[in-house]
């Protein structure tokens, strides 16, 4: 797999000021917020959180109410949760989230 990562990478996200930030978590929680299992890959997310005008959550139900090792983005420094399946409707972590972000989507 090719990626970007790195000090280099964070210094050049740092230059710039997104509109939109679109971030897919390893694991996503009302309590903690978006969660990657990798540092590096946790390091470019949190930069891109840092620097962007509005950020986006995509994810899927087997991601809601997990948190995996590295918090990049808090509950409160999430704008949108776009959730991409029907499933993730029921379960109670749902409601949750939705209380913590003002615009919270199921697609």
């Amino acid at each position: 797999m090719q990626a970007t990562s790195g000090d280099l990478t964070v210094s050049e996200i740092q230059r710039y000021r997104a509109d939109v930030a679109l971030l897919s978590p390893v694991g996503i929680t009302s309590a903690s917020g978006a969660s990657s299992f990798a540092h590096h890959e946790a390091t470019i997310a949190r930069a891109m959180v840092k620097n962007a005008k509005t950020r986006i959550i995509l994810a899927d139900n087997s991601k809601m109410g997990i948190t995996s090792r590295v918090i990049y983005a808090t509950p409160q420094e999430i704008d949108i949760i776009i959730i991409t399946d029907a499933g993730s409707a029921a379960k109670p972590e749902w409601e949750l989230l939705q209380a913590q972000c003002a615009h919270a989507i199921v697609a």
